[in-house]
């Protein structure tokens, strides 16, 4: 990689990881909504495989997760000793919603970045240049 290149890639960073849902700047009922339907889609996934498909850090899916299932939307099917390998399913009552959800909007992906979260990205780059 040139000097150049190497420049303009590290002028380009991508924004940092929210650390909890209202960090995304999301509404947490579209991540509820968006995990419900790539459960449903996926069928049995781990945490972490979870958290990579909506793009999003462990901690972040797990607290979306942990609302699905108070809602009785998906459950465990196995625990372990490390949260990100947890094995959620879908349960009746997520399918149904996550039919619901998915007639509403079919994007079942990954979980946007806010506008607001994009334009800090730059901010924060020339923030970490000035201290180092």
């Amino acid at each position: 990689m040139t000097v150049e290149a190497r420049e303009i890639h590290l002028s380009v960073m991508p924004p940092v990881a929210p650390k909890t849902v209202e960090e995304t700047g999301l509404a947490a009922g579209f991540l509820v909504e968006l995990a419900c339907k790539i459960l449903y889609s996926g069928g049995t996934m781990s945490l972490a495989a979870l958290a990579e498909r909506i793009a999003l850090p462990v901690s972040v899916t797990g607290d979306v997760m942990e609302f699905l299932k108070v809602e009785r939307l998906a459950e465990v099917k196995k625990a372990g000793d490390v949260r990100a390998s947890y094995i959620f399913a879908i349960t009746d009552l997520g399918r149904e919603r996550a039919q619901e959800f998915l007639e509403a909007s079919g994007y079942s992906g990954a979980a946007p970045v806010t506008l607001e979260r994009y334009a800090e990205s730059p901010r924060e780059t020339r923030r970490a240049r000035s201290r180092g």
